[in-house]
């Protein structure tokens, strides 16, 4: 599953700007970062409606050490363009997308899924760059949707809806992670 996300690496340029903020970050800490990203992360609809998501963003952006920001920053500058090797993924995917998404807006989403055989795009509506946090119960839809269908993982399903009710960053978190261990325990690496 690739949630907001693109195969291209950065232009020089994007690299330049991410280590530029890397290094504001590491000499002021996280308010730099936190500036720059929460204009960005967020669709519209997140922003005008729900306070609550926005805050907990805050929260846990502003409580991640600088060191964790900057490091993840340097390491997105350094990610390599991987557009050539969508077509080497063979295992079902989804590729999902905030409808209001700007940071990997549905155009990177669509390249995405035209490079994976048979990879499904779920689009999100009233959703930016976050959709497990923005619209947990519609992220949460399509994940159970995607799982009851292509690979029948009934005990993601199951947690899945479970921690719905709770901490929207329970599914964030949990959900993709047992949908992995699933994932790999249902296909053979001989």
């Amino acid at each position: 599953m690739h949630v907001d996300t693109r195969a291209a690496g950065d232009t020089a340029e994007g690299r330049a700007s991410r280590g530029d903020l890397a290094d504001r970050i590491l000499r002021e800490g996280a308010r730099p970062g936190l500036d720059f990203f929460l204009p960005r992360v967020f669709g519209e609809t997140t922003k005008a409606s729900r306070p609550d998501v926005v805050a907990k963003f805050k929260e846990i952006f502003l409580a991640t050490s600088p060191r964790g920001l900057a490091d993840g920053l340097n390491g997105l500058a350094a990610r390599p363009d991987m557009t050539t090797f969508l077509r080497e993924i063979k295992a079902p995917t989804l590729v999902v997308c905030g409808e209001e998404d700007i940071i990997t807006p549905r155009s990177d989403a669509e390249i995405m899924q035209r490079g994976i055989q048979g990879a499904e795009l779920a689009m999100i509506s009233k959703s930016g760059h976050l959709p497990s946090m923005e619209t947990p119960e519609a992220f949460t839809a399509v994940l159970a949707k995607f799982l009851e269908r292509g690979l029948g993982l009934i005990s993601t399903v199951i947690l899945a809806r479970l921690l719905l009710p709770g901490d929207f960053g329970l599914v964030a978190m949990a959900a993709p992670i047992v949908m992995f261990i699933e994932l790999l325990r249902s296909f053979s690496f001989d």
